[in-house]
């Protein structure tokens, strides 16, 4: 189950790191993919709450190595992007 759980936050990461990309190649149009990689990193990071139904605590369950690598990197992702595209915290 834990497998299956991981794949919609890893989703999330991957979006969130392409539209960060095109944001950085396309300055004009950052803003808005800026916007929407910040909002896939939030998600990832919501989602992996190790909490009740969300994803998150079916992988703690799994492997909580795979749970801390994936936390870290969207609660990262999330603040970074925050910062960069959406003018600080």
């Amino acid at each position: 189950m834990g497998k299956t759980a991981i794949a919609g936050p890893a989703t999330n990461l991957v979006l969130a790191t392409s539209f960060s990309v095109v944001a950085a190649v396309l300055p004009s149009y950052g803003p808005g993919f800026g916007v929407i990689a910040w909002f896939n990193a939030w998600i990832a990071a919501i989602n992996l709450i190790p909490f009740g139904i969300f994803d998150g605590m079916k992988i703690f369950t799994w492997n909580k190595k795979v749970w801390v690598l994936s936390f870290a990197l969207s609660a990262a992702l999330t603040v970074g992007l925050t910062i960069i595209f959406l003018g600080g915290l």
